[in-house]
């Protein structure tokens, strides 16, 4: 059984500079992700990550846009059983990567 969820994480970023946080961070968001086999890749401005672990699968699509990053989780097998704490996870990793972690002047 698979099991969607999705996330509008908005930030000010710009698309390009949303892109380049995106993939700088995400070591720390995989860290995250127990023990398994994750992969990325890059179609457009979307980032497509699948992680495999313990014979459970996920996919994600984190679409950039201009304003806000569109985030879709499938997760299957057991792991969706868990979809609202993975999905709260990979949301405030997300939100991490964009936030404006300058100093106020």
């Amino acid at each position: 059984m698979e099991k969607t969820f999705q996330q509008d994480v908005p930030h000010k970023l710009g698309k390009a500079e949303a892109k380049r946080r995106m993939e700088d961070g995400l070591p720390k968001l995989l860290s995250m992700l127990p023990g398994g086999r994750a992969d990325h890749r890059w179609e457009g401005d979307a980032m497509l990550m699948d992680y495999a672990a313990l014979g459970q699968s996920a996919s994600a699509r984190m679409e950039v846009l201009e304003d806000r990053v569109l985030v879709t989780i499938t997760l299957g097998g057991m792991l969706a059983a868990m979809g609202d704490k993975i999905a709260g996870m990979l949301g405030r990793g997300t939100r991490d990567m964009l936030e404006d972690k300058r100093r106020p002047r």
